[in-house]
């Protein structure tokens, strides 16, 4: 739960950042070099931290994924959370505020001598909208989280291995990245801490000092001093190692198919060949004409001359008679 002070935080971040002021300096210049560079300094440490968003790699892996799997997992409870951590980290790596900010850096390194100061109303605004970055990672830090124990029940049960051991991966990496940015921010945020709250005071002075930095610490910190007898990873490591034999076993049956399928094809092959080598060679040589007697004997042309000329010149013998 969220505790008053933070809860007085967000509504003050709330009411700000949606005013989005329509000058982001002052009209005249000032001699006070020192506050303008201090708030140079500011505004290029936020837009850094602005211009790294959150993996993009796995942000594209986790849209086609929900493309492709939305409609028979539309109603999996982890799978509602993926969506849900999908949305969080696209707002996240939202780049207008990017583009907004960065156009007011390269005017404030373009001016020259000339030293003009930002407006209360821009300072306050860019510290709204850069504050409210730590409670969107709270969020996404919280639906990796839902997402990740949803889908490894999954996975003890054995039902859906394949889409909730990516869907683990993916949550793990972004888990990781949420933790970056927060120090990222926590670093850009306390060195510049002193511009902010000259302008308002309810900016914290640190930004520990909000309980859902410490808590994203907390979790981090506990996740990495976890013993392993409590983590379960001897159960998720035989589900690996299970998938891991099925697909060498799905390879290997697959191999063996294609090699008995080649070797069938080139004995079916060998087989047309000589069939029509045979055909070829029985319609090159000549035909033999034969003689079918009465008997049932087969005999040749030149025997049948012979026997016929042989009757022939005996046939007077028996006109004599």
């Amino acid at each position: 739960m969220e505790s008053k002070k933070d809860r007085h935080t967000i509504d003050f971040l709330d009411t700000y950042s949606n005013d989005v002021p329509s000058t982001f300096f002052e009209r005249e210049p000032t001699l006070d070099s020192t506050t303008v560079r201090e708030m140079n300094l500011m505004l290029r440490n936020v837009v850094n931290q602005l211009r790294c968003p959150i993996n993009l790699d796995a942000e594209a892996l986790t849209k086609w994924l929900i493309y492709k799997q939305s409609g028979p997992h539309r109603h999996q409870q982890f799978f509602g959370f993926f969506r849900q951590m999908n949305r969080c980290i696209q707002k996240y790596n939202y780049t207008m505020l990017t583009k907004k900010l960065n156009n007011v850096l390269r005017k404030a390194e373009n001016c020259g001598n000339d030293m003009y100061p930002l407006e209360t109303t821009a300072v306050r605004y860019i510290g709204c909208v850069f504050l409210k970055r730590v409670f969107m990672l709270e969020r996404i830090r919280d639906t990796c989280v839902k997402c990740a124990e949803r889908a490894i029940g999954l996975l003890e049960l054995e039902h859906w291995t394949n889409l909730s051991l990516v869907a683990v991966a993916l949550c793990s990496q972004i888990y990781s990245e949420v933790v970056t940015h927060l120090l990222g921010i926590e670093n850009a945020y306390n060195s510049s801490s002193k511009v902010f709250r000259n302008v308002d005071e309810r900016f914290p002075e640190m930004l520990s000092s909000l309980r859902v930095v410490r808590k994203i610490k907390e979790e981090c910190r506990r996740c990495d001093e976890r013993p392993e007898d409590k983590l379960n990873l001897v159960k998720f490591g035989r589900l690996l190692k299970f998938s891991t034999k099925r697909l060498m076993e799905a390879r290997a049956e697959n191999e063996l198919r294609a090699k008995t399928t080649e070797i069938l094809n080139e004995i079916l092959n060998d087989e047309l060949v000589s069939s029509s080598t045979n055909e070829t060679a029985k319609q090159s040589k000549p035909p033999v004409q034969s003689i079918i007697s009465d008997l049932g004997l087969s005999i040749s042309r030149k025997e049948a001359s012979f026997l016929n000329s042989s009757v022939q010149s005996e046939s007077p013998l028996f006109e004599k008679k």
